[in-house]
């Protein structure tokens, strides 16, 4: 028999028999109940009854009561990963700022206040991703940011721009029919006349002081045969085989370039 019991206290109500539950009905329709392995059930919950901190409450992971604040989340929604060795970890920019269209992540240098360089889409538009790095020492993130300098810039059509990647290179075969074997940001290569070649850049040069290595081979040796840069502009590098002082078409030219 189940009965319901007051004390001085407590009030009692008892489910009697194995696997009974407590139920709590309105106008005779169940809306809640307690199962007679403790769990708790319910029709509806009133969400605004379950703000702040959870009384009692553990967890193994991240839950209301936790007192580790190795991730936070602030009110911009931005995330932050940090530890008590690296207290600024890094941090990921989901809404980006006046400069920035969209998210970007910083990194922080251990055990300091500040961050060393943070990865960032270039242009939303164009889809580059650009790292970045900064030695300033100032704590003011705001102030920080504009200091920060590009190191490297990926591209959405594959190139890597820095002054340690190639900007352009090429293989190609320049007697008979010109043919290109491979290439990298090379759109083309002319045949301008016997052992003179032009190739021409998918995207410009910066400016026409790049460095060009040209290497070229007709014959089984290399006895009086040499490559003639004669032309750097921003849009191509024009160059000439010669053997023996003569222009001569040749079969194996390999040309690289470095710049901005």
């Amino acid at each position: 028999m189940s009965t319901i019991k007051s004390s001085d206290e407590h009030l009692t109500l008892n489910a009697d028999g194995s696997s009974k539950d407590i139920k709590f009905q309105a106008n005779g329709v169940e809306k809640a109940s307690i199962s007679s392995a403790g769990a708790f059930t319910s029709t509806t919950i009133d969400a605004t009854a379950l703000t702040g901190t959870i009384p009692n409450f553990t967890s193994t992971g991240i839950d209301d009561n936790a007192d580790a604040t190795a991730i936070t989340i602030d009110s911009s929604e931005n995330v932050e990963i940090a530890s008590t060795v690296n207290p600024r970890g890094v941090k990921l920019y989901t809404k980006g700022s006046a400069d920035l269209m969209d998210g970007y992540l910083v990194f922080s240098k251990p055990d300091s206040g500040t961050y060393n360089w943070r990865v960032l889409p270039n242009n939303i538009a164009t889809g580059d991703l650009t790292f970045q790095v900064t030695t300033d020492t100032n704590t003011n993130e705001a102030t920080q940011a504009s200091t920060f300098s590009t190191k490297l810039q990926l591209t959405r059509d594959g190139r890597g721009l820095s002054q340690f990647t190639a900007k352009f290179w090429c293989k190609f075969n320049g007697s008979g029919t010109l043919a290109v074997n491979d290439s990298h940001n090379v759109s083309s290569v002319t045949d301008v006349g016997t052992g003179d070649y032009r190739v021409n850049f998918a995207n410009a040069m910066g400016n026409t002081h790049y460095s060009v290595h040209v290497q070229s081979q007709t014959t089984a040796t290399w006895t009086a045969q040499w490559d003639n840069i004669h032309t750097t502009v921003t849009s191509y590098v024009g160059f000439d085989h010669k053997e023996g002082g003569t222009n001569t078409d040749t079969s194996r030219v390999n040309v690289l370039g470095f710049g901005d």
